[in-house]
């Protein structure tokens, strides 16, 4: 017997179905036994009276769930799938997690194999010495982009974006070491093909470099007060640039400073670490490279009765086929050759077989201005 419509839901059944002649399509009953149920009045008594009020409820959502099943084998199939992978992928990034960590040595050029017994764990106090030091780098970035910022060109605007870059990039070599640190990470770098190590006399240098930072600080104020005595003027840009030129020099000792206390080297204007940090290629002497200085001159450009200006030029004469950068420190003396005061310069680059002459300034204070009888300059390569 085929019945086209439901007597339950009244379903009316489609031609081309492929739920059997016997089974409704949308609610799932059996025809014959849902009419056997309704037309036999002792039966259906009896289920009643032995079933609990809500099975036919419960049978039906069982029906229900079975035909959903019957129907959906495929999204059933993609689902399972999907679950297994979810497990699959738990399961390695478990795995992961707990492997050891891989070391990668960083060299300027690309990263070479992993090696995983290089890295060294830092201690406590050097971790809070990293910290401290990056807070005080963004510090002082931050304050020179606002000095930075006050100009819109010239002389001054160059000398701070100069220091103002030393110092980012003193910033970004503490993060990077900061990183590895968290991420057990070793950095190792090559300089000249040779792997980098820190000098042995470190400690010794770091109180050199802390000195110096001290005084050129107090000098820095020094000079901040005497421009602020000035509202405007050639003299106030004269002292403003010699505050970029005495910043420049702090931002440089500052990075010299933190390569030394956190172990990564310096590099020159032309791209190769400083020579004073690259340890020796060979146990063979090197050769000595050809430079010179060609002449050192001073002279009072301005004075009053609490400093004197000393305008000085050096110039230095390359005679290599490589370019070659220069620190050099201006000594201002008496006539017993006994250093009355002094400038810095960092970073003086000398083209290949060429001289350039370097200018700058600096104010003595009186009364050892007076005294001042002759000028010296010592030059080292960087």
């Amino acid at each position: 017997m085929k019945i086209k419509k439901c007597p339950k839901c009244g379903h009316e059944r489609e031609p081309d179905t492929e739920v059997p002649d016997y089974e409704c399509p949308a609610c799932g009953i059996i025809y014959a036994k849902f009419l056997q149920a309704n037309t036999t009045p002792s039966v259906k008594k009896v289920r009643r009276s032995q079933a609990p009020a809500e099975e036919p409820e419960a049978s039906s959502e069982k029906t229900d769930l079975h035909n959903w099943i019957k129907q959906r084998p495929s999204q059933i199939a993609v689902g399972l799938i999907l679950v297994i992978l979810g497990f699959l992928i738990a399961v390695w990034v478990g795995d992961q997690r707990s492997a050891p960590k891989q070391v990668i040595s960083a060299k300027p050029g690309g990263i070479v194999a992993p090696d995983v017994d290089k890295f060294s764990e830092p201690s406590q106090q050097s971790e809070d010495q990293l910290r401290d030091a990056i807070h005080a780098a963004n510090e002082r970035v931050a304050q020179l982009q606002s000095e930075y910022d006050k100009y819109s060109g010239g002389l001054i605007r160059a000398l701070l974006g100069s220091a103002l870059a030393a110092e980012k990039h003193t910033y970004a070599m503490l993060q990077q070491k900061q990183e590895s640190w968290i991420h057990r990470i070793a950095l190792n770098y090559t300089v000249d093909g040779t792997a980098y190590t820190s000098p042995q006399n470190a400690p010794e240098k770091v109180a050199e470099i802390e000195a110096e930072i001290h005084a050129a600080k107090e000098k820095l104020v020094d000079s901040q007060a005497d421009a602020d005595r000035y509202s405007g003027g050639l003299i106030r840009a004269t002292l403003l640039s010699a505050i970029a030129t005495q910043r420049m020099t702090l931002a440089m000792l500052e990075q010299k400073l933190a390569s030394l206390k956190f172990g990564f080297p310096l590099y020159s204007v032309s791209g190769g670490a400083t020579s004073a940090e690259a340890p020796p290629t060979s146990t063979s002497p090197r050769r000595e490279l050809s430079w010179s200085i060609v002449k050192i001159e001073s002279r009072v450009t301005e004075s009053n009765s609490s400093w004197h200006k000393h305008a000085w030029r050096l110039e230095i004469q390359n005679d290599e086929d490589i370019p070659l950068t220069f620190n050099a420190k201006i000594e201002f003396q008496d006539s017993d050759g006994f250093v009355i005061d002094d400038d810095n310069e960092y970073g003086l680059y000398v083209p290949p077989n060429s001289a350039k002459t370097f200018t700058g300034s600096t104010l003595v204070s009186v009364p050892g201005a007076y005294k001042v009888a002759k000028t010296n300059a010592k030059v080292s390569l960087k």
